[in-house]
């Protein structure tokens, strides 16, 4: 009797001490990550991160392996406010229940994490900690189980996409100016890039020419994004919602979504109008604004799956020239391609009337091809063709020089991040900024050299990276 309790004694010796089973010790976790990765399937995406947790990827043997199965886990991040997470969406971040599964010696469990929306001004770069809370579920060989945690750190940059209209791609951020090579699909056959914009999910590019739309992300070309649908647009823009083109020889609205890899389309039911190119602003009721020649029209109903569609004439149309851009601010804004250059709308609907901007100072103004409208819609920046721009305030009749380019301005961005919100341009082949007092006094600073082209569009977009 008493040899067959040291037998045990010792069974229980061996087991706690030479195992090390009991001893409460941290598992063998492993935390890896993949840039790019969507919970939905997307891939080459900059907005997002897959992180796989592995239990002993050798699984559990009991003579070289100690570890125990995990439960209750729980994901938390830090260093960046604009990242979700399971910790805020485990219906979409954790597609595989990570959190609410108990991950076996030799399993893996794969979450993911995301960019929301755009939260820090161009050149950042966040480091940022993504940490797991668990339960060792070792109660057999303890009194109890106990826990455990891991992290592991990824990167958030925010970065300035510069593309000319033949697809050369140019970023800039914390790193300084970078060539990442031509963003065009195959079936480009050397024409001009019609339009661009910023995938709401993925973080890609979004690009069109005349026959096809494609994304690129984290230096991959998709093939054709349209799938046949629907031609080229002459027309992309982004909203939470999908991607919305309007198709180059039908113009008829279509609204893409970025559910998987690729994007999938559907008409939105507004008239078929074939529109300016790059022409468009959105109100704070969701009306679009597009033209047709010197003619604007109010497009309702574009968000709104079951509301009534309609493109309604809006203010009288130009006696003379075209409407080349838009931005609203508190009112509609026109740059137009006659000698007034900008316009306010006096009233609106059918009968309203397009009012020239005072400029400040009182100065020649030309033709105006640019404008871009603040985020939170607060402001309008323009250039024109004499190398002028300008910035208008919401509601203002008025519009006060930023600063005189020393080239052509066809493309900026607004950079709206800091209480000093800045702008982006390309002249001269250099990209330029307005510094740290941003556009309200702009001191233009050279960034970098070497560009070449016409730019269609620059493009604030971040990335997420393991470096």
């Amino acid at each position: 009797m008493i040899k067959r309790v040291l037998t045990l004694v010792s069974c229980a010796v061996f087991l706690v001490g030479c195992l090390g089973i009991g001893e409460g010790g941290a598992n063998n976790i492993q935390l890896s990550t993949t840039a790019g990765n969507c919970p939905a399937g997307a891939i080459n995406a900059p907005y997002c991160m897959a992180v796989k947790i592995e239990n002993n990827p050798n699984g559990q043997n009991y003579i070289n392996s100690t570890n125990y199965p995990i439960s209750s886990i729980a994901v938390t991040t830090s260093g960046a406010s604009n990242l979700i997470s399971p910790m805020f969406n485990a219906s979409s971040m954790d597609p595989n229940g990570c959190t609410s599964t108990t991950i076996q010696p030799g399993w893996s469990c794969t979450f993911y994490v995301a960019i929301s929306s755009e939260a820090y001004q161009v050149g950042s770069y966040n480091p940022i900690n993504i940490t797991i809370n668990y339960t060792v579920n070792d109660s057999l060989f303890t009194n109890g189980d106990h826990t455990a945690s891991n992290s592991t750190t990824i990167y958030q940059r925010t970065n300035l996409y510069i593309l000319n209209n033949t697809a050369n791609l140019w970023v800039w951020n914390n790193n300084g100016l970078s060539y990442a090579g031509l963003a065009e699909s195959a079936n480009m056959s050397g024409q001009a890039l019609l339009s661009s914009t910023l995938g709401y999910v993925t973080g890609k590019l979004i690009l069109s020419n005349n026959n096809s739309i494609w994304s690129y992300g984290n230096g991959v070309v998709s093939s054709a994004a349209n799938s046949g649908i629907l031609s080229g647009a002459n027309l992309l823009f982004s909203l939470s919602n999908g991607i919305y083109a309007s198709a180059y020889t039908t113009g008829n609205f279509w609204i893409g979504t970025e559910s998987s890899s690729s994007l999938t389309w559907s008409n939105t039911g507004l008239p078929a109008v074939p529109v300016n190119a790059n022409a468009y602003a959105l109100s704070p009721s969701s009306n679009l604004y597009v033209a047709v020649g010197g003619q604007a029209l109010n497009c309702s109903g574009i968000t709104n799956s079951s509301a009534t569609k309609a493109c309604n004439n809006e203010a009288v149309g130009f006696s003379s020239g075209s409407i080349n851009t838009f931005g609203y601010a508190g009112l509609l804004y026109a740059g137009s391609s006659n000698s007034n250059g900008m316009y306010y709308e006096s009233g609106t609907g059918t009968t309203a009337t397009w009012v020239p901007i005072t400029q400040l100072p009182t100065t020649t103004l030309g033709t105006t091809n640019v404008m871009k409208t603040a985020t939170n819609g607060s402001y309008v920046i323009a250039a024109d063709s004499i190398n002028n721009i300008w910035s208008i305030t919401s509601g203002s009749t008025s519009a006060t020089k930023v600063t005189t380019a020393p080239g052509s301005v066809t493309a900026l961005a607004i950079d709206n991040i800091t209480s000093s919100p800045n702008i982006y341009y390309v002249a001269n082949n250099q990209l330029y900024s307005c510094g740290s007092g941003g556009f309200a006094s702009c001191a233009p600073a050279v960034l970098a050299s070497g560009l070449t082209g016409t730019m269609l569009n620059l493009i604030i977009g971040s990335s997420l990276s393991t470096n």
